[in-house]
């Protein structure tokens, strides 16, 4: 795991440009490829974007309603290089919120296919905690 940087600009822009040509996800409406990347960017600047063995992991830490404890989220993975496994992302995860001294991470899936929810099931401690509904209008 390594932050990501200017070395991976290319690869996200990649990536972002593969998705759109074929959005995996009925959630995904107005796509604009230049508003994604600008993002994705912002979020590398900020130091909120890891490479967690090929896969681009958007995380920030968060303060929930109810507790003044620090909570570690996972926003968005995004697949940028040939190889590795989604299985890797839950401990590198796990360790990151250590590291950074959350009470816990959160990580979700909101991809038809449901492989990272699969990787998150596997991983040893992960529980299901929520879920999320849709409507398109």
């Amino acid at each position: 795991m390594r932050l990501a940087d200017e070395r991976d600009t290319s690869a996200i822009r990649s990536a972002v440009h593969n998705y759109a040509e074929q959005p995996a996800c009925d959630w995904v409406l107005g796509l604009d490829v230049d508003k994604a990347n600008a993002a994705l960017a912002d979020w590398v600047a900020t130091g909120k974007a890891y490479v967690i063995d090929g896969y681009l992991v958007l995380v920030d830490e968060a303060t929930p309603w109810y507790s003044n404890s620090t909570y570690l989220d996972e926003w968005f993975v995004l697949k940028l290089y040939p190889g590795g496994s989604l299985d890797s992302i839950p401990p590198a995860l796990a360790n990151l919120a250590k590291q950074r001294g959350c009470v816990a991470v959160m990580g979700g899936d909101s991809s038809p296919a449901k492989r990272l929810d699969a990787a998150y099931r596997r991983a040893p401690g992960w529980v299901p905690a929520a879920n999320l509904h849709f409507r398109k209008i």
